[in-house]
């Protein structure tokens, strides 16, 4: 008996850990985002004066998650976390980067593609508090969020690309972003 008690406090802290939040140290999020199966071409960029982690970034590979035709060419799906000075992650965005012609993919608490890219992403604890948070405000680039357990905006933000080519002049990113719940910006700008 002492046995399973022992194997299921092993799993809950095994799971626990198994995804990257905002609160937790810089360098644990790079190992994870490094380690994941989830993620691919992470790149953890260091340069702080103690050498904290200045972002962690990588492209999501998601398998799992079907969007027939959402991924041609220069359409991607990124996740990037952002610490403090203590190396502390204090903001992470989960990011659809697309062309006009391609149908965004809202992050949405009733449903669709980006809650499931959410779910896939953090777990089904992130994903319901997400679901059942209630709406703070409408924002410049943005919709807030709280939940028990983050704060969330979802963004639109269309790019006007100077000196790119006719193809690629504007883009657009559907966002997630997650902050601690204790937060709450007077804006929600990156």
């Amino acid at each position: 008996m002492r046995a399973l008690l022992v194997v299921a406090a092993l799993l809950a802290i095994t799971t626990s850990l198994a995804r990257a939040l905002p609160g937790q140290n810089a360098k644990a999020v790079c190992v994870w985002a490094k380690r994941s199966s989830d993620l691919r071409a992470v790149n953890c960029a260091t340069g702080g004066s103690e050498g904290v982690n200045d972002y962690i970034f990588g492209y999501i590979r998601k398998p799992d998650v079907t969007i027939p035709g959402r991924l041609p060419n220069d359409n991607f799906l990124s996740f990037e976390a952002h610490p403090d000075r203590k190396g502390t992650i204090v903001t992470e965005i989960v990011r659809y980067h697309h062309l006009p012609d391609v149908p965004s993919m809202k992050f949405l608490r009733k449903g669709g593609e980006g809650l499931e890219i959410v779910r896939g992403v953090y777990g089904d604890a992130v994903a319901n508090d997400f679901i059942t948070s209630r709406f703070v405000k409408h924002a410049a680039t943005g919709d807030v969020y709280r939940g028990k357990r983050f704060l969330y905006i979802t963004t639109t933000i269309r790019q006007n690309n100077i000196g790119a080519d006719a193809a690629h002049a504007v883009t657009i990113d559907d966002g997630f972003i997650l902050r601690p719940a204790a937060s709450l910006p007077s804006d929600v700008g990156y």
